[in-house]
């Protein structure tokens, strides 16, 4: 916690031997970092409220369509979305 009205939660990809790099044709270690930031604000109607702040960065270390991306892109920004609405 930074303070008693911020948490700060961070996610880092971790190296598994299982799955060295270069050793198979079936998948490609990617890595990524994220970072999420919870924020109390004041209440509103009695209603408690929090700010929400998502950053992610991650490099799939090979060539990914645009078309693939893109549509990821899209879902994670429906899952924030729906997170804000049962929130």
């Amino acid at each position: 916690m930074v303070d008693e009205d911020t948490m700060i939660v961070c996610y880092e990809d971790i190296k598994d031997d299982r799955f060295p790099p270069g050793a198979g044709k079936d998948y490609v270690r990617a890595s990524s970092v994220a970072f999420w930031k919870y924020e109390q604000l004041p209440e509103v109607r009695g209603i408690p409220q929090t700010r929400v702040t998502y950053c992610q960065q991650i490099d799939l270390k090979g060539f990914i369509p645009a078309l693939v991306m893109n549509s990821r892109g899209v879902q994670t920004l429906e899952y924030l979305s729906s997170m804000r609405q049962k929130f």
